[in-house]
């Protein structure tokens, strides 16, 4: 009998180390947060992100230790768009940011550019940022579109967000970012105004710009691909004539939970991949002392391609 209780009190002991061990490597591999000398990890049940105040991540020292990242999943165009897309892996990111100096679009009536991020998580989309309205005095207005089951839903449409204007020329730095599970911020500054005359007597905010929590119920901050995306949009069958000039993109972030802390992780290629979209454009995209490459930087510009005959 005594042999038996010792038998059954082994077995449950073995029993409990593998459930234990079991438990560690599927934390492991939901999210392992390691730095070169220490090892956190974050459960699929649990994320805890700490508050730093109204600025979001902006202000979070670059992690300079060793971490796995995964490679970015090759993502396909959408048909009749024209675009740039450089994107994330899908991995615990928290948010991403960039510094660009936005640039100047030639079209017509029915053409405007979009400088925005796209977030994508469990099948559901936000895309946020900036439009440009292209009137005698083109103006980028902030904007901000929920997409889920293929429906698009307009999320900020007045108030604060109308105030706050960006011209063509302006420095800015735009940030999207998860505070906690499920919901959504976005940041913009105003680093540098425009030198273009044209610009220079209109009345603006120029204060930063912080939206309002948007909570998405899909959003999952524990696996998200973030997305920066230039795009020329049309309202009709033919883009015509449309070109967007010099956007500079000096550097892109994005912000990951590690050991407890939020930290900001260079836009390299061990955790990026980019798409050029449009059949009838050129993209262009060229590197020099105004913008970091190794962080994410580019200059990028889109013009049509030339016709056959002309």
């Amino acid at each position: 009998m005594r042999k038996l209780i010792l038998v059954m009190i082994a077995l449950f002991l073995f029993f409990l180390t593998s459930c234990n061990m079991i438990s560690t490597t599927q934390q492991i591999l939901d999210g392992t947060n390691r730095n070169d000398t220490t090892t956190t990890t974050t459960t699929r049940e649990e994320l805890h992100i700490p508050d730093y105040g109204g600025q979001g991540f902006v202000n979070q020292p670059e992690y300079n230790g060793i971490i796995t990242i995964r490679a970015a999943t090759p993502l396909t165009c959408e048909e009749s768009r024209c675009y740039r897309q450089v994107y994330s892996s899908s991995d615990l990111w928290l948010g991403m940011e960039m510094t660009i100096i936005l640039p100047y679009f030639t079209g017509d009536e029915n053409h405007f550019a979009k400088i925005y991020f796209s977030t994508i998580s469990s099948g559901h989309q936000s895309d946020l940022g900036l439009v440009l309205s292209n009137t005698s005095t083109p103006t980028y207005h902030i904007f901000w579109e929920d997409t889920i089951n293929n429906t698009t839903t307009p999320v900020i449409t007045n108030g604060d967000e109308l105030e706050h204007k960006y011209f063509p020329g302006d420095k800015i730095r735009m940030s999207v970012f998860s505070t906690k599970q499920n919901n959504l911020k976005l940041l913009i500054e105003l680093l540098e105004p425009t030198k273009d005359p044209l610009y220079q007597d209109i009345t603006r905010r120029e204060d930063a710009y912080i939206s309002l929590e948007f909570i998405s119920n899909q959003h999952d901050a524990k696996n998200a691909i973030f997305k920066r995306i230039v795009s020329i949009e049309k309202t009709t069958e033919n883009y015509g004539e449309a070109r967007l000039t010099d956007a500079l993109i000096i550097e892109t972030w994005l912000y990951r939970l590690i050991n407890q802390e939020v930290y900001k992780m260079r836009f390299d290629s061990s955790s990026r991949s980019s798409n050029d979209c449009g059949d009838y454009f050129d993209f262009i995209v060229t590197y020099d002392n105004r913008v970091r490459g190794l962080y994410g930087g580019e200059i990028l510009n889109i013009i049509p391609k030339e016709r056959e005959g002309e």
